[in-house]
């Protein structure tokens, strides 16, 4: 019996995290024919061979029972003919039994004598009797009906009358279910888990006036990390508005693990440049949306490697735990369902992630420019602070009693202004040198640039915010550099802007009645984290519980992830293991890794080296990992082989890794695990969520900043209670080459 991996919720020990339980996971598709599925790994998904249909063919035939008794075997059989839907009879064959004890013609021939009906067996001569038994064995001791016997008419009249009814019976249940089960409705059904509703239900009551959406154009073209980070701001967003969210239905795989035409198999491929007129398609569910008033598809430039598969959301992300658990959130199957009176609608989206306004109908409706949001001069917070009174009111004289503390605030306030033009790689960063007993507020080395870092990131100060009120400046919730490349929450620190340059979502938003509110084009590149700051700690912490609890994969990714945890943990001895992410490929032309990748690995290997001693010093690090995912609570020696998560595929790349004792995926992934992956197991961003499954689960972790990538298995590792002193992230160094 297969055991399943540890659930990827319910942290064990984690302090102070609390989840709803976990929706079930839904079981694997099963298929008529178990050999046809071992054979190919996802015959339900393949576009070259016709769906299964049934074949039945009833065969009555002996079963010796010392009772003399008649049993009847009815075999059903499945073809894969697609033009095959006729329902024949091979034969009925009756026999008669006896019992073995009151008969002794051990050498007498048993012979069946068949009642032959229509079926492809008619013209077999072969086949017309049974070969004769002259054993002693028990079955050659069983006689058959001969026209000198008297047939039991009965028994056969009841048997022949149930055939035909289940004849009927199977006839009638083909007929009714052939429109909604055609071979693209049905492998789109199996893909995007989309059931048509019946069309003999009652129309849909109208929507609630009161149920209002927010919709967004998603940037499907990104890498699936980073549209993750998209969705998980549109969340934030739908909650902070208390609207619901209308979550994509798909996203584009950017590469294939094996032949592209293995692939593209399964699901479509678009190639820039590359129209597709979708009146002409048979599988028309499986593809997006052409823009509205068009039958064509024309990607033009938008997908980042030049092509994309469609891949279903549910394939990438666990929504229904998302909706369970952070609500707010409504799948677009759903919506459809909800809001279009057309039981029969189906529709996943335009292909370049663009919200279709066909899908609007009666409904209110109003569309925000994206330069409502994208000018970044300005700051954009959930909500405005509330107003303060400032420490020195420019409006009159200083106080004499108060002179000493203005004297002061006008002194930080000098510094600050000094900074804030400044970009923050320009400002030196001095490590703090005061005792406990000095102010941190007027600690110089707490203001550098525009933001605050130490003990102010995590409270608020009144007496700090009055003195920055004097000049106009109010503080912020948010994070370093380190957590805006990997979108995630890392390094928190306090941001001081100008209030007359916040804008708030809430502020500019919530007055909005439309019950459907459209939020134009691309937010991503230069948002932090959530793509806002918070004028409150628990705005930020809000923020933090969605992408660390609500935000996880699929079940199915850990359920194998556990498995290859244990295989690499054989590779070490049986003990915990160190893990790192090697991004280069597209980072060699954004310049964020070494040209050389020696240096690179290089880098690697010394913080590796140092988690390895770091955990053979303090073993007690292991427990929350051991707690949650069973793994071993012995520490890593330092020559012990180090598990690489790496998009290197250059054969002399890796072979320059297969001479430094690392394990990389190919080394623990086995083809019975794709196989459980199912559609999953073909596409290189769903192979890479398995590693970050994989990686959540390593006795230490070092990533690179640079990568969304790292920001997941952060987040997860973080809401399981592992300690950050075992997952480090920080930027690659290049020495000699790089930038």
């Amino acid at each position: 019996m297969r055991t399943r991996g540890p659930t990827a919720e319910t942290p064990k020990g984690a302090p102070g995290q609390t989840t709803a339980s976990d929706p079930p996971v839904s079981p694997s598709p099963s298929f008529p024919s178990q050999s046809a599925y071992r054979s190919s790994p996802f015959p339900f998904f393949s576009t070259s061979h016709p769906p299964f249909k049934p074949h039945l063919s009833i065969a009555l035939q002996p079963v010796a029972d010392p009772n003399d008794c008649l049993r009847f075997l009815i075999t059903t059989t499945w073809s894969s003919s697609a033009h095959r839907q006729g329902i024949s009879i091979h034969r009925i064959n009756l026999l008669r039994t006896t019992s073995n004890k009151k008969r002794k013609d051990s050498h007498e021939s048993t012979r069946t004598h068949p009642i032959r009906l229509t079926g492809p067996l008619a013209a077999k001569r072969g086949e017309m009797n049974y070969s004769r038994l002259n054993s002693s064995s028990p079955v050659g001791r069983l006689r058959n009906l001969t026209h000198s016997r008297t047939l039991r008419s009965s028994s056969t009249i009841l048997t022949i009358c149930f055939c035909v009814l289940s004849i009927f019976i199977l006839s009638w249940i083909l007929s009714s279910s052939k429109s909604i089960n055609s071979p693209s409705w049905s492998v789109f059904n199996q893909i995007n888990q989309f059931q048509p509703t019946p069309t003999k239900n009652p129309p849909q009551k109208p929507i609630d006036p009161s149920q209002k959406f927010l919709v967004r154009d998603w940037s499907i073209y990104l890498g699936w990390n980073n549209f993750r980070y998209t969705i998980e701001t549109g969340l934030l967003l739908a909650k902070l508005l208390n609207r619901t969210l209308v979550l994509p239905a798909f996203t584009y795989s950017r590469a294939c693990e094996y032949d592209e035409n293995e692939c593209t198999a399964l699901t479509p491929i678009l190639v820039n440049g590359v129209s597709v007129d979708v009146t002409t398609l048979s599988n028309r569910t499986w593809y997006p949306d052409p823009k509205p008033g068009t039958h064509t598809i024309k990607p033009e430039l938008y997908l980042q490697y030049g092509k994309g598969w469609v891949l279903p959301i549910e394939k990438m992300l666990d929504v229904d735990h998302i909706i369970a658990t952070w609500g707010h959130a409504i799948k677009l199957g759903d919506f459809h369902k909800l809001t279009n009176p057309d039981p029969s609608f189906h529709a996943i989206g335009v292909y370049d992630g663009t919200w279709n306004t066909d899908f609007n109908l009666n409904l209110s409706y109003r569309k925000l420019p994206n330069a409502m949001f994208t000018n970044f001069s300005l700051s954009m917070v959930d909500r405005l602070p509330k107003p303060i009174k400032p420490l020195i009111d420019r409006q009159k004289q200083r106080r004499p009693s108060s002179s000493a503390l203005i004297t002061q605030c006008e002194s930080t306030l000098k510094i600050l202004e000094a900074n804030v033009p400044q970009k923050r790689d320009n400002i030196p960063s001095p490590e703090p040198k005061r005792s406990k007993q000095d102010l941190p507020n007027w600690d110089i080395s707490e203001i550098r640039g525009n933001y605050i870092a130490g003990k102010l990131a995590e409270s608020d100060n009144p007496l700090l915010e009055s003195c920055f009120a004097s000049n106009g400046f109010r503080s912020a919730y948010g994070y370093g550099m380190l957590g805006w490349w990997m979108k995630a929450p890392y390094e928190p620190i306090k941001n001081i802007k100008r209030l007359k340059n916040m804008v708030g979502w809430w502020d500019e938003l919530h007055k909005f009645d439309e019950q459907i509110l459209h939020i134009e084009g691309e937010l991503h590149n230069g948002f932090p984290p959530g793509q806002m700051i918070w004028t409150s700690l628990e705005g930020r912490q809000e923020f933090e519980r969605l992408v660390r609890s609500a935000i996880r994969p699929p079940q199915w990714y850990h359920n194998v992830a556990a498995r290859l945890e244990k295989k690499m943990r054989a590779r070490c001895g049986g003990r915990s293991w160190v893990g790192a992410h090697m991004r280069r490929g597209d980072f060699l032309a954004f310049e964020w890794a070494a040209n050389n990748i020696t240096n690179q690995w290089n880098e690697i290997k010394s913080n590796t080296l140092a988690g390895a001693n770091l955990l053979q010093s303090r073993p007690d690090l292991l427990k929350p990992t051991n707690k949650q995912f069973g793994t071993s609570l012995e520490p890593p020696h330092v020559d012990d082989p180090i598990y690489i998560a790496t998009n290197i595929r250059a054969k002399e790349e890796v072979q320059y890794l297969r001479t430094k004792h690392v394990v990389l995926l190919s080394d623990l992934l086995e083809e019975s695990d794709r196989v459980e992956l199912g559609f999953s197991g073909k596409y290189m961003d769903t192979t890479s969520i398995l590693e970050q499954c994989l990686l959540m689960r390593a006795g230490y972790f070092y990533g690179d900043a640079h990568s969304s990538v790292d920001g997941w298995i952060l987040n997860r590792r973080v809401f399981y209670g592992i300690s950050e002193e075992v997952t480090k992230i920080e930027y690659l160094k290049q020495p000699g080459d790089g930038k």
